[in-house]
């Protein structure tokens, strides 16, 4: 979600920071976790820190809709001083 919102829509849900620790979080535990869009990523991606080559389409449609929420969650945070 937070890729499909930078690279596809140019928003941003997460702090910068957030976003790469998250991503060495998922390469450090690539083997021990499973997940309905895990095909979506390589460790290659994760490495690099981004998953810039996806392309819209390639987003399931569940993605693209939490993707908004979380937009919207993260701008009222920081609308509140929270971020």
């Amino acid at each position: 979600m937070c890729s499909y919102m930078y690279y596809i829509k140019s928003k941003a849900v997460l702090p910068d920071e957030e976003y790469d620790q998250m991503a060495k979080r998922l390469l450090k535990e690539w083997d021990t976790f499973e997940h309905p869009h895990k095909y979506l990523v390589t460790k290659e991606d994760l490495e690099a820190g981004t998953l810039y080559a996806l392309k819209e389409s390639d987003y399931p449609q569940i993605v693209m809709g939490g993707a908004y929420l979380m937009l919207d969650d993260y701008e009222k945070s920081v609308q509140n001083g929270q971020n």
